[in-house]
This record gives C-alpha cells, structure tokens and sequence, in this order.
C-alpha cells in the first residue's frame, strides 16, 4: 500500500485508533505486509504517521514492512524493484 501524507496535517485520536484497530484488522486479513509512505513536511503529520505505524509494528510483531520516502518518484522506484525481486 502506498500513502501520500505530505498534504496531511494533524491526524486525530479517533482515526488514529481507526487504523491501527478496524482497518488495520482488515487490511491484514487482505494480504496487507507492506506500507510506503510519503511523507509530508507537517511535522504533526510525521508524528501521527510515525505513532501509527510504531503501533501497527508492535501489533503485527513486526509482519508489516514500512517504507518512508520524501517524494512519489522513489517511492515507486522502490515497489517496483520490490515486485521484480518477489517475482523471480
């Protein structure tokens, strides 16, 4: 999964808890191993971002990769050469 977050700001309590509970629930029992974030330079939104996905890590005993990347272009570079490696 890829997420762009850098027009993010503040992320609440309340959607916090909702990914790391119901979606994050969700997301596992779809095949969910892998985060690419883009970040954004909101500092808050770093924050609630990094909280997020610390407690995804904890909770999946670390089955979910995170990737963090400051722009699009690298961040696909990276899940494309993920996807040549998985497939050979």
């Amino acid at each position: 999964m890829m997420s762009d977050t850098t027009h993010l700001g503040a992320v609440s309590e309340e959607d916090q808890a909702w990914s790391t509970g119901e979606w994050l629930e969700q997301a596992l029992a779809a095949g969910y191993d892998t985060s690419v974030l883009i970040t954004s330079p909101d500092i808050f939104a770093q924050m609630a971002v990094q909280d997020i996905t610390e407690e995804i890590t904890a909770s999946t005993q670390g089955r979910v990769t995170h990737q963090y990347f400051d722009n699009e272009q690298s961040a696909r570079a990276w899940v494309e050469q993920r996807s040549e490696t998985v497939s050979q």
